[in-house]
């Protein structure tokens, strides 16, 4: 065959060593790289430049393949009008004049047949659009060999051309592009499986799938042939075939209409480039090879642009009228229309909401910006360290706490909100600025009004009394408060060791505190958990100084006989530096690591026995016993305490139960012989709780009584009403009477 440049040219096959090595040498042509091939098939080249579209016009071997091993074919001007050829199915859009289709061909006996007609020099079958689409499960096969081979392929050693090329495909990629592609997985089996008129497809290019799955070949559309009949013996089904060229302008009188009809097709074109920007590229390069004057392909064309369905397409293949074939690709650029259309709303919708939001952050910055400049506002960061400040503004903080503070601060000021960090800063920082540094109480050194404070809520307790009146005369004469004491209350249970506590902070006029020990294991609850652990804290006695708010409250440790100890440490040795008065003035908790001033701080424990308490412990304490209270002790708690507040509780007034003291004393000798008293004060509610009922329930009797007595009153009037009616009734007869024996 002539091997020379020009349009219309056919190239034979360059002879090769086997018809198989002929085909496969299009698997080492250089020119198969995918950007080339990409650019070629899928955007339909203009021919000015794109490689795919000068390999068509006519390159010679060299551009093609640089060798004899080349196979590469192009189309002709004008093709022969073959009476007969090769019936090839098409799933998924019916193939245009002027495009192309690229389509994987897993039918072994087609497969062969189409490398026949490319190695004989007739290059051409037809492309018929499937009627219905194939099975789900040959989809899934297709698929799944696919799949199987791009796998193989890329596993594969490269180890000479050959085996190279098998891992491209008919764009001059890698196997893993056949999603593009239109799986043909069997031929034609009847003509009831394809419509009757379909496209003259020349075969442009074939590459053997790997591994021998069949192949991958792009075809493209010259004009539109009918299918009459089939030939008999022929697999893959030959048919006969009529060739329908495209009418011309001239061909159809009313050429008013069809000029109007292109022009409107145009500005539908141009309508949809301003609606669907995403294929603006793509519908302008169409335009640009299509010749406006040709009515018949500007139809062809812009029908294919669409994304209608295979069943629409398939009507302006069959529409052989050029009015009709118009029409219908009028029809369907409407239709793309209206869906770009509502695309772009969509999208302006979702624009417009995310352009809302996006303007209301901005307006809510600009403003938070505004109030910062006019002082009104500061930012989260500024405000929290202004805070802090403010917090300690007017206190008297130890010098190194303060140096502390103000580093805490510093750094603070650097680190972002979002780091773990930041939490953990500002945490240590308002601990360290809520403390009450040089904050005490206004201290009250009234004897008189001590012991009517200490009177008003406990009887007897002589010697608790005296030590804190003796407390109060020491801090008068000294002009100060002496430094803190620690007292240990022991006694029985029931004696008022804890409730004593109140009253004592209420006769000096302190803030009062109390927590229990008992059971306690953990060294931690005493001074505090480290600052690296997750959720630290400090200890008791800092929360008892941020919660009251001064230097100088009364603290009562609860149970202190009953502490515990474990794997944690042990808490009654951690309370040796706070109960020390010569130690607790540097007091240095775990989660403040600074020194905390404890000295004015007055101590009260409560204890049941001292054989527990440890002797290190011991030795700092100064314990006051409690032994319990005498018959007539109890009774004037029981007259004087116990009874008005078990009035209170009750709601009943002193009118509706009297508590004599005869009954009192029973109730203490023969039921209540504890030294405490609190068995005393349950059964003295006890007794208030059953007057209580009775009184309840005689007022129930007396409104049950009231009721029937109206019930009873009503009924009786309700008789003599009714006998009176009678009496009446009676009458009015015997006056008739008399009157009928008058007449």
């Amino acid at each position: 065959a002539p091997r020379r440049r020009g349009y219309g040219v056919y190239r034979g096959v360059v002879p090769a060593s086997t018809p198989t090595q002929a085909v496969r040498g299009l698997r080492t042509n250089p020119w198969g790289s995918r950007g080339f091939w990409r650019m070629g098939i899928r955007g339909i080249s203009s021919g000015r430049g794109s490689a795919f579209s000068n390999g068509i016009d006519g390159i010679d071997d060299n551009r093609l393949g640089g060798g004899g091993d080349s196979t590469q074919l192009v189309r002709q001007n004008e093709p022969p009008s073959f009476p007969h050829v090769v019936a090839v199915p098409i799933s998924r859009r019916p193939l245009f004049p002027g495009t192309y289709a690229p389509l994987s061909v897993t039918d072994p006996n087609l497969a062969s047949r189409i490398i026949e007609l490319s190695e004989q020099g007739t290059p051409y079958v037809g492309a018929f659009l499937r009627k219905n689409e194939p099975d789900a499960e040959e989809e899934k096969e297709s698929a799944g060999d696919s799949r199987g081979e791009e796998a193989a392929g890329e596993s594969g050693d490269s180890g000479g051309s050959a085996e190279t090329t098998e891992k491209t495909d008919a764009y001059g990629g890698h196997s893993g592009e056949s999603t593009y592609f239109d799986q043909v997985s069997s031929g034609v089996g009847d003509l009831s499986e394809i419509h009757s008129v379909g496209m003259l497809a020349q075969i442009n290019r074939i590459v053997r799938s790997p591994l021998g799955g069949g192949i991958q070949v792009v075809l493209y559309g010259h004009r539109r042939i009918e299918i009459q009949g089939i030939l008999e013996d022929s697999n893959p089904l030959a048919v006969a075939v009529t060739h329908r060229t495209d009418p011309t302008p001239q061909d159809n009188e009313n050429t008013d209409l069809l000029k109007a009809y292109s022009n409107e097709i145009m500005g539908t074109i141009k309508q949809i480039l301003q609606y669907n920007p995403v294929f603006k590229e793509q519908l302008q390069l169409f335009l640009s090879t299509v010749d406006i004057s040709d009515p018949a392909k500007l139809a062809d064309v812009s029908a294919g642009l669409t994304s209608a369905q295979a069943s629409e397409l398939q009507q302006v293949i069959e529409a052989f009228d050029l009015e009709d074939r118009m029409s219908l690709a009028l029809l369907l650029l409407k239709k793309e229309l209206e869906i770009s259309k509502l695309q772009q709303e969509i999208n302006r919708k979702v624009e417009q909401k995310v352009s809302e939001n996006h303007r209301r952050f901005m307006l809510q910055e600009q403003l938070k910006s505004i109030k910062r400049e006019l002082g009104m506002e500061k930012d989260d960061k500024e405000a929290l360290i202004q805070k802090f400040k403010n917090q300690i503004e007017g206190k008297d903080v130890p010098p190194e706490a303060e140096k502390t503070i103000e580093e805490e601060i510093a750094k603070l000021s650097t680190l972002e909100q979002a780091s773990s960090e930041f939490n953990v800063t500002r945490n240590y920082l308002d601990w360290l600025t809520s403390l009450p540094w040089g904050i005490f109480s206004k201290e009250n050194f009234d004897i008189t009004r001590a012991q009517q404070v200490l009177d008003r809520d406990h009887y007897g307790l002589e010697d608790v009394k005296n030590r804190i009146l003796e407390f109060i005369a020491v801090g008068k004469l000294l002009g100060a408060v002496p430094q803190g004491k620690i007292v240990c209350l022991v006694g029985p249970p029931g004696v008022g060791k804890t409730s004593i506590g109140k009253s004592i902070a209420d006769a000096l006029n302190r803030e009062f505190y109390r927590f229990s020990v008992g059971g306690l294991f953990d060294v931690a609850e005493i001074k505090g958990h480290r600052r690296t652990y997750v959720g630290a804290m400090p200890g008791k006695l800092i929360q008892c100084l941020k919660k009251t708010q001064t230097s100088n409250p009364v603290v009562m440790i609860d149970e202190i006989d009953k502490i515990g100890q474990g794997m944690r440490g042990d808490p009654s040795s951690a309370l040796l530096e706070v109960l020390d008065p010569s130690q607790n003035a540097s007091f240095v908790d775990h989660y403040l690591d600074i020194p905390v001033d404890l000295s004015r701080v007055l101590f009260i424990c409560t204890a049941n026995i001292t054989d527990t308490i440890p002797g290190p412990l011991a030795d700092r304490m100064e314990f006051i016993r409690l032994s319990g209270y005498i018959m007539q002790e109890k009774v004037q708690i029981a007259k004087s305490y116990l009874a008005p507040n078990a009035l209170k509780e009750t709601g009943l007034s002193e009118d509706d139960i009297v508590l004599e003291d005869s009954s009192i004393e029973s109730l203490i000798r023969w039921y209540c012989r504890e030294a405490g008293v609190r068995n005393l004060q349950k059964h003295i509610n006890q007794i208030y709780r059953k007057a209580a009922l009775n009184l309840v329930r005689a007022d129930a009797d007396a409104d049950a009584d009231t009721d029937t007595d109206t019930i009873i009153d009503a009924a009786a009037e309700k008789k003599e009403g009714a006998v009176d009616a009678d009496k009446k009734q009676e009458e009015g007869k015997e006056n008739k009477q008399k009157k009928g024996l008058g007449e």
